[in-house]
């Protein structure tokens, strides 16, 4: 992770918020790519837990979806988490703009920062190793 003083390092059993409300309440952005090639997208679905001793989390992005693309590509990704209502408009911006048709980065008051896809204004932001996925059947 960068040398940046805005980022430190957390395990995540010490995490200090609700993520039951942090995600299904305030919403997060799952981003993936490179700094030069990447798309973000807002979820208000997702999880935690313990998987055979490690920590996870588990996202969940329609084939349809642009960001889709990037998460099949990249071996990691970022959820981030913004403070409730103030990035209320970014988020509901990311979740309806496909990155198919408009650089959405180009758009936020957020950034990319060096290399590791987070944003500058998120208070929490998990950096994770895809390490399984999966399409699911729904029929």
């Amino acid at each position: 992770m960068s040398e940046n003083p805005i980022f430190r390092s957390v395990a995540p059993a010490n995490l200090p918020d609700n993520f039951f409300s942090r995600i299904g309440d305030d919403w997060m952005l799952i981003t993936a790519g490179t700094t030069e090639d990447c798309n973000t997208m807002t979820a208000s679905y997702g999880g935690f837990g313990i998987l055979f001793s490690k920590t996870v989390a588990h996202v969940y992005i329609r084939p349809h979806r642009h960001t889709y693309l990037f998460t099949e590509k990249a071996d990691h990704f970022s959820l981030s988490f913004f403070d409730g209502e103030k990035y209320r408009k970014e988020l509901q911006y990311c979740g309806k703009v496909s990155g198919r048709d408009e650089n959405k980065l180009n758009k936020l008051s957020h950034k990319v920062e060096n290399g590791v896809l987070t944003f500058d204004d998120a208070n929490i932001t998990l950096v994770g190793k895809k390490i399984y996925y999966s399409d699911i059947d729904t029929k």
